[in-house]
């Protein structure tokens, strides 16, 4: 009976330990282990709720704190966003697949912070005393529940972006529409990757390009959805919608021709030329897309050969 009891205790023992060891690798290894490796694995078959290796290099050369802050709590973000999508901004849920868009947002956004320490993120609850001062201390924006505030401090100025629903996720207006008086869209896809890092690039610079659009030439305006695309990308645009340009002022960076109608004469293209010259420095850009029509040009095209 006693060496029965020793050889019990001896397993009880070792039993315990094991368990020890146990809960010391839960409690501490797995998180110290999670802190410094990216232990995550995406087994989707199109990788969506991964961030591209091109993204991941760039986060991880960040080295300005960055505040993120989503107005929403982390965990009710989906099942809210479903609500607010369809009432506020037109959107169609039709199935589980439109919920998943709001899911990988929080998923994706986490990842940032995984990567790169300096990236802060924090979610407010839209209800709460915090949120009011936050809105109060950003006044100049239409803070609503989902939106994205992106800050940071650059050499002693605070830059700041704003995300909106129309900024992280894309839509096109539904074929329902026909059938009704009122226009409603459907999800087409997440764009939070280009549209966070794009905000984190901006506040985390010390200039903005500038660039103006030369539209007086041109009998359709083609150039809205491109200068979204340059604005969310960090440019400053400006509409020159002169019919008879006698100025472009050295402060842009680039000039652009969109789909021109009507032919430059000498004295706009001097313009230009002077522009490109910038003094003998040179420097400057000049981005050309023709018209399909394909007018009869002949002094632009001449310019441009």
């Amino acid at each position: 009976n006693d060496a029965l009891l020793k050889r019990g205790g001896y397993s009880l023992a070792i039993t315990a330990v094991v368990l020890a060891c146990l809960i010391i690798l839960n409690w501490w290894l797995m998180p110290a282990l999670a802190n410094r490796f990216h232990l995550e694995f995406d087994m989707t078959t199109d990788k969506k709720n991964s961030i591209s290796e091109e993204n991941i290099e760039y986060i991880k050369g960040i080295e300005g704190e960055v505040n993120i802050t989503v107005c929403a709590t982390k965990d009710d973000y989906a099942n809210y966003m479903s609500y607010y999508a369809p009432n506020y901004y037109g959107v169609e849920i039709n199935s589980a697949s439109d919920l998943e868009y709001f899911e990988q947002t929080i998923t994706l956004i986490s990842k940032y912070a995984e990567y790169n320490d300096n990236l802060k993120i924090k979610y407010v609850d839209p209800q709460s005393t915090e949120f009011t001062a936050i809105t109060t201390s950003y006044s100049a924006y239409a803070l609503a529940y989902g939106d994205i505030l992106v800050t940071s401090t650059v050499s002693g100025n605070e830059r700041v972006k704003h995300l909106t629903f129309n900024d992280i996720y894309s839509t096109s207006e539904s074929s329902s529409s026909s059938y009704s008086y009122y226009s409603s869209y459907t999800l087409n896809s997440n764009r939070i990757e280009s549209a966070l890092t794009s905000a984190i690039s901006y506040v985390t610079s010390a200039d903005t390009k500038k660039v103006a659009v030369l539209s007086g030439h041109s009998e359709n305006a083609y150039t809205s959805a491109y200068q979204e695309l340059l604005t969310a990308n960090n440019y400053d645009i400006t509409e020159i919608s002169d019919q008879l340009i006698t100025s472009i002022s050295s402060d842009y960076d680039a000039v652009i021709i969109a789909a021109p109608t009507v032919d430059f004469i000498g004295s706009e293209l001097d313009v230009i030329s002077e522009f490109l010259d910038n003094g003998g420095k040179l420097g400057k850009g000049l981005i050309f897309f023709a018209d399909a029509s394909c007018p009869a040009m002949p002094n632009l095209y001449d310019f441009l050969a």
